[in-house]
């Protein structure tokens, strides 16, 4: 009895794709098709920006938009001078405390509107108005409360992460099925094995792009804290060069807080991925 070759041996399905001209059936085995990586789709859009850059610095000249080589020169001086690492590792610690206390808050929270009706009714529509006050005119009063130290920052970054990672949990936890939550009680699972075995896994991916907003958020909070009072820190960098007339300056404090921001979301994007892989 001969062998069956290999094109012999397909299935219904790849054997009419075959037929049917598609690509990925008629690529001749060996050769794989290039594919863009994430990187290359990163590299787009950033040479898009640098090319606009280039072209607003000429057109404005350095004082009103310095071009990428004015930029690189402030921020080796700045490190030189020993008030760049200092302001970044402010910044950082800021935005790091206060999204912590953001999402300690907005997940207990988004926890309880989300699995208990009767606490919606009560709660949301004071956490909601709530919303409408902007952060920057409630940060004087935080400095007032707290004092100049590191406290109002963390407050005021906690309340812009607050939010969205409540909103994200309460419709995480709102979208389980209620099937779900009969064949735990069937089987016995109790309150916390419950969060941790089904509603945790299931609402997982909602909660972290919650989680993720606000990790950026966190960044925009700790410098609106910085904005109202402040000696150190990225936005306090800002502050100081624009009464500086020190454009560069501003330039290279601004993206700092562009790849502080960009971190943060990689960071928990990774963290994300793992989670995921593990819950399914």
């Amino acid at each position: 009895m001969t062998s069956l070759s290999s094109s012999d041996q397909l299935s219904p399905l790849a054997a009419r794709g075959r037929e049917r001209g598609h690509p990925a059936v008629n690529r001749p085995p060996g050769r794989r098709q290039p594919r863009l990586r994430s990187w290359h789709l990163l590299l787009i859009p950033l040479c898009i920006l640098l090319g606009l850059w280039l072209v607003a610095a000429h057109r404005y000249g350095p004082g009103i938009v310095p071009g990428p080589v004015d930029v690189w020169d402030r921020f080796v001086s700045a490190w030189k001078e020993g008030i760049f690492w200092p302001a970044v590792g402010t910044t950082a610690l800021e935005a790091a405390l206060g999204w912590g206390l953001g999402c300690v808050t907005g997940l207990s929270l988004g926890y309880a509107l989300g699995r208990w009706r009767a606490v919606e009714l009560t709660v949301a529509p004071y956490v909601s108005a709530s919303q409408a006050m902007p952060v920057l005119a409630i940060a004087p009063l935080l400095v007032i409360w707290l004092g100049f130290g590191l406290e109002p920052k963390v407050v005021v970054a906690a309340l812009i992460v607050l939010f969205p990672v409540m909103t994200t949990t309460m419709a995480g936890i709102r979208g389980i099925d209620r099937s779900l939550r009969d064949v735990a009680v069937v089987f016995g699972a109790g309150f916390f094995q419950t969060i941790v075995f089904l509603e945790a896994p299931v609402a997982a991916r909602s909660i972290f792009a919650g989680l993720k907003i606000g990790a950026v958020l966190s960044v925009t909070g700790a410098v609106v804290g910085e904005y109202v009072s402040s000696d150190q820190g990225l936005g306090y960098l800002v502050q100081f060069g624009r009464f500086q007339f020190d454009t560069p300056l501003t330039f290279v404090a601004l993206i700092a807080l562009m790849l502080l921001g960009g971190l943060a979301y990689a960071a928990l994007s990774t963290l994300e991925r793992l989670v995921l892989r593990w819950t399914e």
